[in-house]
């Protein structure tokens, strides 16, 4: 039991659930090159309240290049971490839904209520905090004619549909 949790460690990859919603993890270096990595992949079945995260293939990277150290939440690279509670890594970077501006917070997000679970949020804001160098991503899918789209269906439809890729990269 950690920070009042149930967690338990799997060795199901964090991507096999049959229907989720998934979010990345990007962590910044705090040195000189201010580089970003995405580290780690929260997936989420909301209806089932089955939460999971694990590190990706970025976090070595970052590991070897920047240093990066895991999580206190999440201490082992390696594992794959299960909930039926939202972790306290994500659940903190939420605005509570208790709050008599919650519905104001909301309508500046363009969300509707019903479509305003914790990782629909998360998409939108990318759950920034003044106090750590983590963002929070939602996936994205290219499409055949070379645009991006949000993979995860915590997103309403038409919310970031078109994002136009750069045929040549800087």
């Amino acid at each position: 039991m950690r920070n009042g949790l149930r967690w338990r460690l799997s060795n199901t990859p964090a991507h096999s659930y049959a229907r989720h919603e998934s979010l990345f993890l990007a962590w910044q270096d705090s040195g000189p090159s201010r580089a970003w990595f995405p580290i780690g992949r929260l997936d989420a079945e909301i209806s089932q309240s089955r939460y999971s995260f694990g590190y990706t293939q970025g976090a070595t990277r970052a590991a070897s290049q920047a240093g990066l150290q895991p999580l206190l939440a999440f201490p082992d690279f390696d594992e794959t971490y299960e909930s039926s509670d939202l972790f306290p890594l994500f659940r903190n970077r939420v605005l509570g839904s208790d709050r008599s501006d919650f519905l104001d917070y909301l309508k500046q997000l363009d969300l509707k209520p019903e479509e305003a679970n914790p990782i629909a949020i998360l998409a939108v804001t990318g759950g920034t905090r003044q106090t750590d160098n983590l963002e929070v991503f939602p996936k994205l899918e290219r499409r055949a004619d070379g645009t991006f789209a949000v993979g995860s269906s915590c997103m309403a439809p038409g919310t970031f549909t078109r994002l136009p890729m750069s045929a040549s990269r800087p």
